[in-house]
């Protein structure tokens, strides 16, 4: 791939062409994290990533990826809430299912290399934080950061677009907040 070059652009150029370099890139690493992490049968795995593609063609119109880590990051977040889904939905959900955390479940997105390197602390810090708000919080935070408008973003929550801005600047400030004090108490 070329530098500034992402699957996601390859999927908005050549639809066929990106979803076969997604499926190949991540198809199976999604799979194994699947199985190993969430105890799902092969499978269903398998049905997950196929469902993960087949709105992936349109999913990624709607949002702009600085780099491929970036777009490996909306694709395991959205790779995710699928499983979520798949769980709410089934009715054959176990109560032992255990949810991972997004900082240690990006593992398997990770080189050798990565794996070596120490994590920041903050990292850890900041998702605990995220992971206390409510999905459609950290939705907004999320299309914020990748700067898509408020009107799309308002479609997709079912919220007035107006209330939206509100919300997304108190969201920031209080992230901030609980941030910086979390940061100062551990320095």
């Amino acid at each position: 791939m070329s530098s500034g070059s992402t699957t996601a652009n390859l999927i908005l150029k050549d639809p066929e062409k990106g979803l076969k370099q997604c499926y190949e890139l991540y198809g199976r690493k999604l799979i194994n994290y699947a199985i190993r992490s969430w105890n799902l049968e092969e499978d269903a795995a398998w049905d997950l990533v196929y469902k993960i593609l087949f709105s992936l063609k349109d999913t990624v119109k709607r949002y702009s990826f600085e780099s491929e880590e970036k777009f490996q990051s909306f694709l395991f977040r959205m790779f995710i809430n699928y499983i979520k889904n798949h769980f709410r939905d089934d009715a054959r959900k176990k109560k032992g299912v255990v949810e991972v955390e997004l900082d240690q479940s990006h593992e398997f997105l990770k080189s050798e290399n990565d794996l070596n390197e120490k994590e920041n602390p903050n990292v850890f810090i900041l998702q605990e934080e995220l992971d206390k708000l409510e999905e459609w919080q950290r939705i907004l935070l999320l299309m914020r950061s990748q700067d898509v408008p408020y009107s799309e973003i308002a479609k997709l929550l079912d919220k007035p677009e107006s209330q939206l801005k509100v919300y997304y600047g108190r969201l920031k400030n209080s992230l901030f907040e609980k941030m910086r004090s979390k940061i100062q108490i551990k320095n």
